[in-house]
């Protein structure tokens, strides 16, 4: 409180410095902040419990298990260099390594 304590009286000095009056200053703002807090975490449980159950059941793999030929079809990766001409990769300015091919600048860069 610095200077200002010196300017009250001994009894309101001993009031605002004792062992109640932060406590019963803070309880209310407190308890209304961890009540909200709470309120939060249950809404927050409750929509993730609701979007739990509305995914459906529980995923199982199974090792070795078969691929029906559409979704083989999604897993499969085009071989996208023979799909763009050599003539609109490279426009003379700077030589191009292939679709793929190193990075000079090393890797992660």
């Amino acid at each position: 409180l610095g200077p200002a304590l010196h300017a009250l009286s001994p009894a309101h000095a001993a009031y605002l410095t004792g062992r109640s009056f932060f406590p019963h200053l803070v309880t209310a703002p407190f308890m209304q902040g961890l009540r909200e807090a709470f309120d939060f975490a249950v809404i927050a449980c409750v929509i993730a419990a609701v979007a739990s159950w509305m995914r459906g059941g529980k995923y199982h793999y199974v090792e070795g298990a078969e691929l029906s030929a559409s979704d083989r079809e999604l897993l499969t990766v085009p071989d996208l260099t023979s799909a763009v001409p050599a003539a609109a990769v490279t426009d003379g300015s700077a030589p191009s390594a292939p679709v793929g091919g190193p990075n000079p600048s090393g890797p992660g860069r």
